[in-house]
């Protein structure tokens, strides 16, 4: 929910919405629309051999597709009436549907239409567990739990439990079907109930991830002790798995178990971890059991035996109310699929309910996305490539992988991908992938993310990966909340310096922190260079003297300027890492610049990038070019020392330092703040939020 200071900042966004779009997506829509050709209405209770007219419509949208893709050339609308469409199959627009000969097609719909990839649970198809599985729950769960069979939904595959987690991409699998009650996916079974455990002795760390034996990484993993008097049980389990980290804090891993030894008081794993497994104290390793049938204990946990295509769930309440919101997310995915079209609205839909992602674009130009709702299912909410589009007042909510990711551009040329996302709201998403899948995945050049609203998200909010990306007037809250060592914005360009060029400006960044790692507001890791951080303001960031808000992690020409910094205990730091801990990785840091610029296209970012020019004959150990510069610090406490500046495997003198200024956080100087001219609406709005809670 967007409550008080954040619904203020949304609706200041809007009125301050910026058109940035200058290739005229909306424009195009809007004119090949004009005098729209052909209507078809759909609503459930309609039939597919009707007219489409309002009197008697269709019954779905495929058929509507149908209708759309036999029309004569001219601009065709698909009006969706109120109600729960269920899509088994992917709904397709291509060049058939929309081009510039076809004509435009608008798809919209009336406030609460809904396509949806669930199926509904019988009330009657919860049944009590035969005798057998009775004797493996635990004693004081028996009368609640019950069991479904997948069989009471009809045919079709639910898929697996299957590995999943850091560096795994290349091996993805589709996440099985997941059972939802009332719009809230079932947590799995698993032990502890709160919080996690460390492994023990590490008997046998288990393969590495390399690329060319990958075959043995999958083929067995390690082995640590662990001493537990739930062993016992944990041996009977069918599809046990491990939800963890057991190497870098970054590694988080979803990993089947694959044999427990309960005279050893070991644990064995089905994989291989990336970096095998850890022991080191400061590493930090822990992990929970998962998807174990003895361990059902709390209301709402599920078990799943797929193999069995059966599940068994302790119901989340006493009532039986709860059993008219079950549903099973089942189809595949995607919903929608818009694959070479041109001239392509979304408006008005709520999407949910797939097993993986729910809108896929290919290949297609002058697409607009506008009040759609993605949400509650296993993979992402959209993904975007090759493919002109703007998501306008989108809510990305509930998304077991990325809310959205977008991909366009080239590299090579600077050509902009024509991408945006303005006014949507990511809540809450990443909830099944959990690492690496950020609320809003970059790809490509020039991609604007403006007015958007950012919550509750246990990895980074955003992630870039390329050149010219303008982040400006969002709102970022409550990041990186189950991991540490990230950040809200998140940069990692670092092995290919002429990507650069991106800015970071006029954002809200508020409560991230956590007293037992670090999570920052923006993060350009691992030497990305020539990004600009400016007129940002930052509110509670961090919880302690070593936790930066933005960080510089050794790259040149980022520029941190004219920053507010209220109840940040670190503004800044510049880790020069490559001249300390990271020295033994420069030579095959330097292999990949000299490659970067020897590709086609080093060329045009030369150009456009004149600061990079001389990069190769640089510095690299301490790359110049990094400004801390007119930032404000106000602390309730002790102010940080240098004006909010820190500088670690070099010296002050590395870092062009001028104009910042630390004063205490009182009325005072919120309100001189506020008479600032230079200060962006946004935080004039947070400040006064500031002020009126003190």
């Amino acid at each position: 929910m967007i409550h008080g200071e954040v619904s203020d900042f949304l609706e200041l966004a809007r009125a301050r919405s910026i058109r940035r779009l200058d290739h005229g997506i909306l424009i195009w829509i809007l004119a090949m629309g004009c005098g729209v050709a052909e209507t078809w209405v759909v609503t459930p209770t309609g039939d597919d051999y009707a007219s489409g007219s309002a009197e008697t419509p269709l019954k779905t949208l495929n058929e509507a597709l149908h209708r759309a893709e036999m029309r004569p050339a001219g601009a065709a609308e698909i009006f969706l009436k109120a109600g729960k469409y269920s899509v088994a199959e992917t709904c397709v627009i291509g060049q058939q549907h929309a081009s510039v000969v076809k004509g435009a097609l608008w798809i919209h719909g009336e406030v609460g239409a809904v396509l949806s990839g669930f199926r509904n649970v019988p009330v009657g198809a919860w049944t009590r567990p035969d005798a057998a599985t009775m004797k493996q729950l635990r004693p004081e769960v028996r009368s609640h739990v019950l069991a479904l069979s997948f069989e009471a939904l009809g045919s079709g595959d639910p898929g697996h439990l299957c590995r999943r987690g850091f560096n795994l991409a290349g091996s993805r699998e589709c996440p099985p079907a997941l059972l939802f009650v009332s719009g809230r996916a079932m947590p799995l079974a698993s032990w502890p109930d709160e919080g996690s455990v460390k492994p023990g002795k590490i008997i046998d760390a288990g393969p590495v991830l390399i690329p060319d034996r990958v075959a043995e990484f999958y083929k067995s993993g390690g082995t640590f002790e662990f001493n537990s008097d739930r062993l016992e049980a944990w041996a009977q389990e069918k599809d046990l798995w491990v939800d963890g980290v057991f190497g870098n804090p970054w590694e988080w891993s979803f990993n089947r178990v694959g044999k427990v030894d309960v005279a050893k008081k070991s644990i064995t794993l089905a994989h291989g971890e990336v970096s095998g497994l850890l022991s080191l104290e400061w590493l930090k390793p822990h992990f929970k059991v998962s998807n174990a049938l003895c361990e059902i204990s709390v209301p709402g946990e599920v078990w799943y035996d797929y193999q069995g295509k059966r599940l068994l769930l302790y119901p989340p309440a006493a009532e039986d109310s709860w059993k008219q919101g079950a549903a099973l997310s089942w189809t595949s995915g995607p919903l929608i699929r818009v694959s070479g079209a041109d001239g392509v609205k979304i408006e008005s839909l709520v999407l949910g309910g797939a097993r993986d992602g729910l809108i896929e674009m290919r290949d297609s130009k002058h697409v607009e996305v506008t009040d759609v709702r993605c949400g509650l299912n296993g993979g992402d909410g959209l993904d975007a490539e090759d493919s002109e589009v703007a998501l306008r007042g989108c809510r990305f909510e509930g998304c077991g992988g990325r809310g959205a990711i977008l991909v366009g551009g080239d590299e090579a040329t600077l050509r902009p991908s024509l991408q945006s996302a303005d006014r949507c709201v990511f809540v809450n998403d990443a909830w099944w992938g959990k690492i690496y899948h950020p609320a809003l995945e970059l790809h490509g050049v020039g991609q604007v993310v403006s007015h958007c609203i950012f919550e509750d998200h246990p990895h980074m909010a955003i992630e870039l990966k390329g050149n010219n990306f303008v982040i400006e007037e969002n709102l970022f809250r409550r990041i990186s909340t189950g991991f540490v060592d990230m950040g809200a914005v998140y940069f990692n360009l670092g092995e290919n310096p002429l990507r650069r060029g991106s800015i970071v400006r006029n954002n809200f960044f508020d409560d991230i922190r956590s007293a037992d790692g670090i999570r920052c507001a923006v993060y350009l890791d691992n030497a990305t260079a020539g990004v600009r951080v400016e007129g940002n303001l930052f509110r509670n960031i961090g919880q302690g003297p070593d936790h930066w808000t933005v960080m510089v992690h050794g790259g040149g020409y980022n520029k941190v300027s004219n920053n507010v910094f209220l109840d940040c205990p670190l503004p800044c730091e510049t880790a020069f890492f490559l001249a300390t801990w990271g020295r033994n990785m420069v030579p095959d840091y330097e292999k990949k610049w000299q490659a970067a610029f020897a590709s086609p296209g080093a060329a045009v970012r030369l150009q456009a990038y004149p600061e990079a020019r001389d990069f190769m004959s640089e510095d690299h150990l301490h790359q110049p070019g990094i400004v801390f510069s007119g930032n404000v610090t106000l602390s309730s406490g002790l102010a940080p020392p240098n004006a909010g500046l820190r500088v670690k495997g070099g010296s002050l003198e590395q870092v062009e330092a001028h104009g910042n200024i630390a004063l205490p956080a009182s009325l005072e100087a919120i309100r001189n703040l506020q008479a600032a001219p230079n200060l962006s609406d946004s935080a004039r709005l947070i400040l006064e939020h500031w002020r009126s809670v003190r």
